[in-house]
């Protein structure tokens, strides 16, 4: 997960939700994620192309970067181009299946 965008414009909703997203987690709540795959990576606005429906992923620590960080040498480049200057990252520390996170079915009152 990484966090560019500023939660000021009234315009973008989607980074408005991820601020709060990011703030439930420093304040402690758990952090699944969805890994989603673009239609076209080179693309400057992507699109949503297809995700993996079998696993979600554990998120962890949470890490700030500052402009210019100096990213391991396989970070995938979109990502730094992205957090050039600065970004909030959520370490990935496990994946589960999907199902292992289905909340049981309530029986019927009756």
């Amino acid at each position: 997960m990484v966090l560019t965008d500023s939660p000021d414009d009234p315009e973008n909703l989607g980074a408005q939700e991820r601020y709060r997203h990011v703030e439930r987690i420093r304040a402690g709540a758990p952090c699944f994620m969805v890994m989603c795959r673009p239609k076209d990576p080179e693309a400057a606005l992507r699109v949503i192309g297809d995700f993996d429906e079998n696993d979600i992923f554990v998120g962890g620590a949470m890490r700030d970067t500052p402009p210019n960080f100096r990213f391991p040498p396989r970070t995938n480049a979109k990502a730094i181009e992205l957090a050039s200057g600065g970004g909030t990252w959520v370490l990935v520390t496990g994946r589960k299946p999907m199902d292992s996170l289905k909340p049981s079915v309530a029986p019927k009152r009756g």
